[in-house]
């Protein structure tokens, strides 16, 4: 019992090291894969190399395929530059089962490499920057084959698979269900800890200990490359109909690749044991590790040609998927907008949930943009019946404003409680900010709509010239909203705020003369003229407090705050 928890222990740190390989690398080079994805644009070559460059550098197309559901759940990906990028993720996640065998087990590191969690140890202490992720890539690269030694170690203590392992060499042929049994072994345990590298380690420790023949290893390798769709699918679980069909083209193209190797497995297999006896090899200490070389080679080579030959029917997969994934009008039973960016599926890494933020908020901004073209129809509309349909307008999407805050603020507060990069720190304050004012710009119209409903009720008016006033701070203001909108729909990196202050700078000399214009005409020889005056004096100030929050949201998405 005591082996099997070891064994069940060094998977477990194996699982967890390629997890801190990952996000460290995902810190220092985040940039450059979205700059990666952005090449996916243009061809399905440039995706395939795109997903094959993610993949291998982050030892993970789990990693690399929810990045891309992220992707296509932000409506930055479509459905055929998704498949390819999926595609070269595949061959691309071979890298890791190549760094086992060199690493692990031709020149058997082992412990040595405790060495790298030392020279790590100073990168940690770092304030910020790429040097600080070294710390982990270098911690996690050494517990990787840490954890493989003692993979090796312990399993050669569990008696009972030597045990199994005399039965299944009493036969010298398999059948078709057995290498089935075995691939669907693979797949299985692959769901199980999540993780193909992790299922690729351990064929090949079950091979090194001469636990299980080459043939049904190279089965459950097959299985593996099913078993590691379930990732995917699981993020996708409640993304966008699109994302959902993004996961399930990596499902089709893995299970489709597995189906048409087990059907020719007899014809392949001995095949590819002749290949390996030619490049028969042995390291230094004399033991053989063909079978260990087959099990990297073999997984490189049946998914570089399982893409080479799909790669031509994205098209037809994309059929299949949008047959078997229909859209459906989604019901929102708190009877207001739902999100479609956030609180969907699991986050993978921090600068790909806060681009779901950002697409989140950049419509979070168009819905306070629209309750000003609502304020305004109100100000002057007659029919007491839309005046009616108005006020339950505004009030509605004042209560959206109120549910985007809290759940965007939630979902920034998840991000933030997992490890970051300082520029996403920075952004996820910006955010944060970004979203408070939003939010005070729907209690904003509120209030203005309150007003009016009390200018109606206490039967006073506004002037024609009053009325022309407001109209043209209304005005300003929706002008004010536009290169917001825009501002918030490009990349933070590229805003330039200056339209964002002159047109702030507008709105502040409007109010200022409508001011100096409401002071001198204070009269009390009218007591309507009056009351009307003083709604009138918080419109236009309450207007031009709603072009101080647009402001701060440009200042914001810069990084000022």
């Amino acid at each position: 019992m005591y082996n099997f928890i070891m064994v069940l222990g060094a998977l477990i740190l194996f699982v967890y090291s390629l997890k801190t390989l990952s996000d460290g690398l995902q810190q220092a080079f985040g940039n450059t894969f979205r700059n990666l994805m952005g090449e996916t644009r243009t061809s399905r070559i440039k995706g395939l190399f795109a997903g094959l460059g993610i993949s291998a550098s982050l030892q993970s197309s789990s990693i690399t395929t929810v990045m891309v559901i992220s992707y296509v759940n932000s409506g930055l990906m479509n459905m055929a530059q998704s498949a390819s990028v999926i595609m070269g993720a595949n061959i691309g996640t071979t890298i890791t089962a190549w760094i086992i065998f060199f690493f692990g087990f031709y020149y058997e590191v082992g412990t040595s490499s405790i060495i790298l969690v030392a020279i790590a140890a100073p990168f940690l202490f770092l304030n910020s920057g790429k040097l600080k992720s070294l710390g982990p890539i270098l911690i996690g690269f050494s517990l990787i084959l840490i954890s493989v030694s003692l993979l090796r170690t312990e399993i050669l203590e569990l008696d009972f698979l030597f045990e199994e392992s005399v039965l299944l060499k009493e036969y010298t042929q398999f059948s078709f269900l057995t290498i089935l049994f075995f691939a669907l072994l693979g797949a299985l345990f692959t769901i199980i800890v999540q993780s193909s590298a992790a299922t690729i380690a351990l064929i090949m420790t079950l091979i090194s200990a001469s636990i299980i023949p080459l043939e049904l290893a190279l089965a459950m390798v097959i299985g593996s490359n099913v078993g590691t769709t379930i990732t995917g699918e699981l993020a996708s679980y409640r993304a966008s109909v699109d994302a959902k069909r993004a996961a399930r083209i990596h499902a089709l193209f893995n299970i489709i690749g597995a189906l048409w190797m087990i059907i020719l497995f007899p014809v392949v297999f001995p095949l590819f044991e002749e290949f390996l006896a030619v490049i028969n090899i042995e390291n230094s200490n004399n033991l053989l590790i063909t079978s260990i070389l087959g099990i990297a080679l073999f997984h490189t080579l049946f998914n570089a040609l399982n893409t080479i030959l799909l790669i031509w029917f994205i098209p037809l997969l994309i059929k299949v998927t949008e047959k078997s994934i229909e859209f459906r009008t989604p019901k929102d039973s708190s009877g207001g907008l739902q999100l479609n960016f956030i609180g969907k599926g699991v986050m993978s890494s921090a600068d790909l949930s806060l681009l779901e933020v950002k697409n989140e908020i950049a419509r979070f901004g168009e819905i306070t943009s629209k309750m000003s073209t609502f304020t305004h129809q109100l100000l002057f509309e007659k029919n007491p019946k839309k005046q009616k349909n108005l006020h339950l307008k505004i009030a509605k999407y004042e209560d959206i404003t109120d549910r985007v805050e809290i759940e965007v603020a939630n979902y920034l507060t998840k991000i933030s409680e997992n490890k970051q990069s300082e520029s996403s720190a920075i952004r996820i304050r910006s955010m944060n900010s970004i979203v408070n004012d939003l939010e005070s710009i729907g209690d904003a119209f509120y209030r203005m709509s309150k007003m009016i409903k009390r200018k109606e009720k206490e039967r006073v008016w506004f002037t024609p010239e009053q009325r022309n006033s407001i109209s043209e701070m209304f005005g300003l203001v929706d002008e004010a909203f536009k290169v917001m909108v825009e501002n918030l729909n490009l990349e933070y990196e590229e805003v330039d705020i200056a339209k964002a202050v002159e047109v702030e700078k507008r709105i502040n000399e409007k109010r200022d003369q409508l001011r100096k214009g409401y002071i001198s005409s204070i009269t009390s020889d009218n007591e309507g003229n009056l009351r009307g005056g003083m709604i009138y004096n918080d419109m236009f100030e309450s207007i031009e407090k709603v072009g101080d929050h647009i402001i701060n949201v440009s200042d914001a998405i810069t990084g000022k705050i």
